[in-house]
């Protein structure tokens, strides 16, 4: 079962200022203890942003958000001396800001042409079912939200027509990746009594992530559109986790999507 709810407004104060803000809210259950409706993952989040344009040429865009996360994990005896449903909680401050910067009056090339530089702050609670409930095991007991820092580095062109180009150059810098270590656990074992899964799903110390993201797409008639998008990242482990090292490199390196639309009539 699923619900959700999301309530947002936006102000505008002038030509260069408007400011949104918004509330939303997921509940995720299933069938639990005894087939029991049993409620796993219940988020909650505010968020306030304004947008100020500095100058012509210059915006700068401040947001800052409030989450909330609980989630439910089921035990049931496994890990001794705990309840059967083990409730966890956490909660962050998460802030960010992204510049634009217009530079159609540098020189006619660049006309409809911006980059953006954006900073942001990394959180992410273990709030997936793989994380929380591998395989059945309780190994969201022991996990810690993962956080860091975003950078992103944009450049978008308009090209011809409203065939337009974006590129994305990425680098994230987070701590306490949350990755599966289930091949060199140690605490698997029933002897393992209230340590039991401890060591199932691990925070790696220390990760850092270099993506490229660039966008195609418009009209090549007005009745003929396409898109192409391309996608490559890396992930590289800063500390010594042999399931570090293992689990990163299975993370899919490209992603190419492309698309066409032709309008009938």
């Amino acid at each position: 079962w699923q619900e959700g709810a999301k309530i947002q407004d936006e102000i505008k104060w002038g030509d260069k200022h408007v400011t949104t803000i918004g509330f939303d809210l997921a509940r995720l259950s299933d069938d639990g203890v005894d087939n029991d409706k049993t409620e796993r993952i219940n988020k909650k989040g505010g968020y306030l942003q304004h947008q100020w344009g500095i100058l012509p040429s210059l915006d700068l865009k401040l947001g800052l958000r409030r989450e909330d996360v609980k989630i439910w994990v089921t035990n049931n005896g496994v890990i001794t001396g705990r309840e059967d449903i083990i409730e966890r909680q956490w909660d962050q401050w998460v802030p960010k800001t992204f510049t634009t910067w217009k530079m159609d009056a540098v020189a006619p090339w660049l006309r409809d042409t911006t980059l953006s530089a954006g900073i942001s702050k990394i959180w992410r609670a273990p709030d997936y079912h793989g994380d929380y409930n591998p395989q059945g095991r309780p190994a969201g007991t022991w996990l810690d939200p993962e956080h860091g820092v975003g950078y992103d580095l944009v450049l978008d062109k308009r090209l011809w027509g409203d065939v337009a180009m974006k590129l994305d150059y990425a680098f994230y810098d987070i701590e306490d990746y949350i990755i599966s270590n289930s091949k060199h656990a140690q605490f698997s074992g029933a002897s393992a009594g209230s340590l039991r899964y401890s060591d199932y799903k691990i925070n790696l110390e220390e990760v850092h992530r270099h993506g490229v993201d660039l966008e195609l797409g418009g009209h090549l008639t007005n009745d003929l559109s396409f898109y192409l998008t391309y996608a490559w990242q890396k992930f590289y482990n800063q500390g010594d986790e042999p399931a570090g090292e293992e689990g990163l490199s299975q993370r899919a390196e490209h992603r190419v999507v492309a698309g066409l639309s032709y309008a009938l009539f």
